[in-house]
């Protein structure tokens, strides 16, 4: 037997041993260096020849030209055995081939042999992958550089948001300073601070001290001034920690979190692409900007808890309105900082409910401020004997304040409106850019003025019905300011009724009067205030109001005015015209009129409209040929709505003797740079009136007081005082007494002041008293006008007590309308009502012994004349057949001016709703 080989192993090579046609099952002895190897090399069998091609049914050597079939002299093929050369075969041909011998193996490899031909198998393939895996990443490497350096250059630096005006919100004070409200967005809600170079001295308030900067730096990166924008080996580390499955960690620095925030790319996660873009822009930006410069920013920026954004917001939020950024202790600010990473409040003790998270952030920076030498070992020690910081127990800042006080309806309504036609300023500016707007109300008047009309203790309307609401302004007469507004409720959210507009009813006469005098009838001018009296120009019935329609056929115009008659009013406005009196309304502070618009072709469409005055549209309207053509002869006595303010307005005119400055509300605006603001137009200032015929009118209103005037003495300064009532009746059919709007305006030469009261929801709601009695307008709001004053003319500044300057009086150039001479609507020979009551001689001449009415001179006490009043009304001791105007001071003078008047009749449902009108004239056409 041979030694060569067995049915595991022959002495072939390794790799080409394989199982052939050799028959050698495992690994043949030899193989021809030329044959080529299809299905293993020709082995085994004996050899073959030089150029035989291996057969695969083969047992032997082969000739280069024949292929024999096997001799019976062949020995039997045995498996794993080599022929050798010389051996017994018939087969012709040399055997090239010669064997291999791969040792002495009786059994085969042993097994540690088998085991280290194992592992050299393994340590070659594994050297061959590492060569592949080091070709792929210089490939990729390469690549990477490349894909690196475009993302580089495609992330931009946002250089126009970091450079950009940062949203600020809008402070509103009172006069001299005071905090009002402020306006604005919750981003918006900040103030700017300085960081600067170095470790300079923090000088003003918003300076922020180093010992500040550090803090900062302690809580968010302590490597700040050591990396170039981005901490490569945090992010390594993060990135390790995040791979290997432990918590997900971030390792943005103080500049990542700024780019980050600024560019709006961050989210609640870490993502490896936000990640690069943060890295790659807070690389650039510490190319671009000074490490204190990126500090500014981010101390600008970042939202720091309890609404604020920015530390000198934060500061207040935090430690109170006073607390300056520049008076910041290191302990102080490491609470501020602390709130960075918790902006759901986590970290603050009043929302979270204890201080335990805040205390470890707090120690984990003061601990990092003293391990960077920015803090000193018992500076820190100081601090944490001490404890936390005391903090304000307030749950956060809002975006806005205020609008939810009584001056809500200042600072964030009537502010608003006159920001832009004054200033050009529209709301997305003052919500945006940090302006400081003062206004012109004055604190003490407002707390008054909140006092008085509000439904608080002590107050007019304390224990008033509960649907009632009072409005009140108070305006400066030498200028027109606005120094205090109550629109009706404790909320500016609310309603404003004091910009709202409610028929004035006989406070309008103050206006009615002027236009007469103004015209050229005196205060002694005789009128015809006959009541029901008949207007056949206009096909109108007018009545008075009061008992038995306080008919008066011979009345002076003052008597008629502190009567509050109709027809007299009325009158005034048949002969100058509808739209004169509206004009002068206009110049003395009436800025819009509600009036009933003709919509359609139907007898019943009309429907409120409410117009600026000042409009070319209405201006157009009222220098119509027509006198009537834009409101009809009843705003002679006040039926046409109009605002409370515009009636403070009217009535600061008068105060200032015909002067009229225009209303408003702002004193001054600055800009976020501290700069004035200069207003895009100037405030108006006219001579509504000449100078005696607004003490002409002065004179009259001296005779009109609230119902109920407090303490022995009125004003509390006895100072003299002007002013008018107003009420119109309620919509509510013929036998039904009751009022629906009373108002109440006056004034002393410092100050004019106007009251309304009212329905809160509904414009046609009842108005009664506490005995459920229908109200007056001398009554309750004759009562809040009145205590408003009482203390307001003890302020600073309104408390000099002036006397009236008087007008001249007299019956005037114009003659009388019931006068001697020129009688006085004799202008229309066509109107035959008044030459009734047209006395025959000159009421004015005592001499007068006409068969007219007066029989003599009304200013004679002995005046016995069978006219009306049969005596002086100036005499308190009158006892004659007429009914008085009474002495001045006569609170009697509250005539329901809409009382079964049949105009074009203003009662809406609601503020907004439809107006009933009692009738419209004919000739009444849309415009």
């Amino acid at each position: 037997m041979s030694d060569y080989g067995s049915r595991g192993y022959g002495s072939g090579s390794e790799e080409h041993g394989w199982d052939g046609a050799g028959r050698s099952r495992g690994f043949g002895d030899g193989y021809d260096d030329y044959a080529p190897q299809q299905r293993g090399p020709v082995s085994g069998g004996g050899g073959y020849g030089d150029y035989a091609q291996p057969d695969p049914y083969q047992q032997g050597g082969s000739d280069p030209y024949t292929v024999r079939n096997p001799s019976p002299h062949d020995e039997p093929a045995t498996s794993g055995r080599a022929r050798v050369p010389g051996s017994d075969s018939t087969g012709p041909g040399r055997a090239r081939g010669s064997a291999r011998v791969g040792g002495k193996r009786p059994n085969g490899l042993s097994e540690e042999e088998s085991e280290d031909m194992k592992k050299a198998k393994k340590k070659k393939k594994r050297r061959r992958r590492l060569i592949a895996l080091a070709c792929v990443m210089v490939m990729f490497l390469g690549i990477g550089t490349v894909a690196g350096t475009l993302f580089f250059q495609n992330v931009p630096l946002p250089k126009e948001i970091i450079e950009a005006e940062l949203d600020r919100n809008t402070e509103i004070t009172y006069a001299g300073g005071k905090e009002m409200g402020r306006i604005g967005t919750e981003q918006g809600n900040r103030s700017l601070v300085n960081v600067h170079e170095g470790n300079k001295k923090a000088e003003k308030k918003n300076d922020v001290p180093p010992h500040v900067k550090y803090a900062l730096l302690a809580m968010e990166d302590r490597k700040f001034y050591e990396h170039d924008g981005i901490d490569f080996w945090g992010v390594m580390r993060a990135l390790v920690n995040n791979v290997t499955g432990g918590s997900r960690q971030g390792a943005s620095t103080l500049t990542q979190q700024y780019v980050g925030t600024v560019s709006q790319i961050r989210g609640d996660g870490t993502g490896y692409y936000t990640k690069a873009k943060e890295a790659v822009m807070a690389m650039k930006m510490d190319d671009e900007y000074s490490k204190d410069e990126i500090i500014e920013h981010y101390l600008n920026l970042v939202y720091m808890g309890r609404g604020s954004y920015g530390l000198g917001a934060a500061v207040k939020a935090w430690f109170g309105k006073k607390q300056t950024v520049k008076e910041l202790t290191p302990s102080q600010a490491a609470v501020i900082f602390a709130q960075v990473k918790a902006p759901d409040g986590s970290f603050d003790p009043v929302k979270a409910g204890t201080d335990k998270g805040l205390k470890e952030r707090w120690k984990y920076a003061l601990k990092g401020m003293v391990s960077k030498g920015w803090l000193d070992k018992s500076e820190q020690e100081k601090y944490l004997e001490a404890g936390l910081p005391k903090t304000e127990k307030i749950k956060g800042l809002t975006a806005s304040a205020g609008a939810d006080e009584p001056t809500g309806f200042v600072s964030h309504g009537q502010i608003l409106e006159e920001a832009e036609d004054n200033y050009g300023l529209d709301e997305r500016d003052i919500r945006s850019d940090g302006y400081k707007i003062e206004t012109t109300i004055n604190p003490e008047l407002q707390k008054i003025a909140e006092n008085v009309a509000s439904t608080s203790k002590g107050s007019a309307m304390k224990d008033q019905k509960e649907n009632l609401r009072a409005a009140l302004v108070a305006i400066n007469p030498t200028n027109g300011e606005v120094v205090a507004y109550y629109g009706g409720s404790d909320k500016g959210t609310d309603h404003d009724k004091a910009k709202a507009l409610h028929p004035p009813g006989s406070s309008f006469k103050e206006i009615t009067v002027a236009a007469a005098i103004d015209a050229g009838w005196g205060p002694e001018s005789r009128w015809d205030g006959s009541s029901p009296r008949e207007f056949t120009e206009t096909k109108r019935e007018v009545n008075n109001a009061g008992e038995n329609d306080n008919s008066e056929p011979n009345i002076s115009l003052k008597d008629a005015t502190r009567q509050s008659l109709n027809t007299p009013m009325y009158s005034i406005a048949n002969e100058l015209g509808a739209n004169t009196i509206v004009k002068l309304a206009q110049k003395m502070g009436v800025e819009k009129m509600q009036v009933l618009v003709k919509k359609g072709d139907g007898e019943d469409e009309f429907e409120p409209e409410t117009f600026n005055l000042d409009s070319k549209k209405v201006q157009k309207l009222l220098d119509d040929p027509n006198p009537r053509r834009f409101a009809d002869n009843e705003v002679g006595f006040g039926q046409y709505p109009v605002s409370v303010v515009d009636m403070a307005a009217v009535n600061a005119t008068l105060a200032s003797e015909g002067v009229y400055h225009e209303t408003h509300f702002i004193k001054k605006i600055t800009n976020a740079d501290g700069e004035v603001v200069e207003p895009i137009r100037d405030l108006a200032k006219d001579g509504a009136l000449d100078t005696p015929v607004a003490r002409d009118v002065t004179d009259i209103l001296t005779g009109v007081s609230p119902k109920n005037m407090p303490g022995n003495k009125f004003p509390s300064n006895n100072q003299t005082f002007a002013a008018k009532s107003g009420t119109w009746e309620r919509d509510c059919g013929d036998d039904c007494d009751e009022n629906s709007s009373i108002s109440f305006s006056g004034y002393v030469p410092e100050l004019a002041a106007a009251a309304w009261v009212g329905d809160k929801q509904n414009e046609n709601g009842s108005v009664k008293d506490v005995n459920n009695q229908p109200a007056y307008g001398a009554g309750i709001s004759g009562d809040v006008w009145a205590q408003f004053m009482d203390q307001a003319v003890q302020v600073e500044k309104f408390n000099t007590k002036k006397a009236f300057t008087h007008g001249p009086g007299g019956t005037g150039s114009k003659p009388s309308e019931v006068g001697g001479g020129d009688e006085g609507d004799e202008g229309d020979e066509g109107d035959e009502g008044d030459d009734t009551d047209t006395p025959s001689c000159d009421p004015a001449d005592p001499e007068c012994q006409g068969g007219g009415s007066p029989s003599c001179d009304p200013a004679d006490p002995e005046c016995q004349g069978g006219g009306s009043p049969s005596c002086n009304p100036a005499d308190p001791e009158c006892q004659g057949g007429g009914d008085p105007s009474c002495e001045p001071l006569c609170p009697g003078n509250d005539r329901v001016a809409g009382d079964r008047v049949r105009p074009a009749g203003y009662h809406g449902a609601n503020d907004s709703g439809p107006m009933h009108r009692y009738a419209i004239r004919e000739d009444y056409r849309q415009y």
